[in-house]
């Protein structure tokens, strides 16, 4: 099996993605367990996974995306 990591910046994002989280955002988490679902089905031998990572310290990829979005 194949995986995929997804680098999270916010752990309170991460904890309403396990299901413990308000009601602010629900559409939100809704679309992104809709596309998680949609991946997966798409490819059935890859997990994704969801990791806190502070400040996306080191990780060039999202330095980029950060750069690019300012």
């Amino acid at each position: 099996m194949h995986s995929t990591m997804i680098g999270v910046d916010s752990q309170a994002a991460l904890w309403v993605t396990m299901g413990t989280g308000g009601t602010s955002g629900q559409h939100l988490l809704a679309k992104l367990q809709a596309h998680l679902t949609l991946a997966q089905h798409r490819s059935s031998d890859m997990g994704i996974i969801l990791r806190w990572t502070p400040g996306h310290d080191g990780i060039y990829e999202n330095e980029r995306a950060d750069e690019e979005a300012k």
